[in-house]
């Protein structure tokens, strides 16, 4: 008797291109909690997402460090 893998269950979230580029937009206003509530899911899946799309980590990486980047630059003007 051969054992088949499940293939049921719920499929898998992404996120579009479209929808990439606001991850980057957003990130650096929103904790990735209220990203993920932003998309209307939960953090977890925002997690899981990052690690199957490398592309969602890397815009919210991205994100993060030019606002923290400008943040920066404000300061030192100072």
């Amino acid at each position: 008797m051969e054992l088949f893998k499940d293939v049921g269950g719920r499929p898998q979230k992404s996120l579009s291109e479209q929808q990439v580029q606001e991850v980057r937009a957003l990130a650096g206003v929103l904790s990735k909690q209220q990203l993920a509530a932003y998309f209307s899911m939960c953090e977890n899946t925002l997690n899981e997402i990052c690690k199957r799309q490398p592309e969602v980590f890397d815009a919210y990486r991205r994100g993060r460090a030019e606002t923290l980047e400008g943040e920066v630059i404000e300061r030192l003007k100072l």
